[in-house]
């Protein structure tokens, strides 16, 4: 197709290949879609199991960050979920909720698809300081930008 773009080649009835037909997803789209997968065998099994079958595909989907930080995220995460805070519900609210954090630090955050509370607010920015000597710096300017536009930097 030299010369033209997908839409232009559509309308003249050309049909393209498979592979030029790309749909954006978000990682924590993939993400939430594999929770579902590990959760939908496990759905007679207790909630510290559940719990335990979320950790590892969270700590992949949010590698690219710090060790210290992903594992402190969780920790905060899954210790307020135990506590039976409302937010969470059951193990796929909190996997739903953990979403908007892979988004954050993915470089893909939409406030209306993942709003955060104060508290989440005041995590990343406590939790993107202290890690931010390990953090890739494109990581690092998107989150500080973020944090600004919320008035969390001063």
């Amino acid at each position: 197709m030299r010369g033209g773009s997908l839409r232009a080649a559509a309308d003249r009835g050309i049909r393209a290949p498979a592979c030029a037909i790309v749909a954006t997803v978000v990682a924590s789209e993939r993400y939430e879609r594999d929770v579902r997968r590990a959760l939908k065998d496990l759905r007679d099994s207790g909630e510290a199991e559940r719990l335990a079958r979320v950790k590892p595909i969270f700590l992949t989907y949010i590698g690219h960050v710090p060790v210290a930080l992903r594992e402190e995220l969780w920790e905060w995460y899954a210790d307020r979920h135990v506590e039976g805070d409302p937010r969470f519900g059951d193990v796929m609210g909190l996997a739903v909720h953990l979403s908007g954090i892979i988004d954050i630090y993915d470089r893909a955050y939409d406030e209306r698809r993942s709003p955060l509370d104060e508290d989440e607010w005041d995590l990343v920015h406590s939790l993107t300081n202290e890690g931010s000597p390990d953090m890739p710096m494109d990581t690092l300017e998107y989150v500080m930008q973020i944090l600004m536009d919320r008035g969390r930097l001063g």
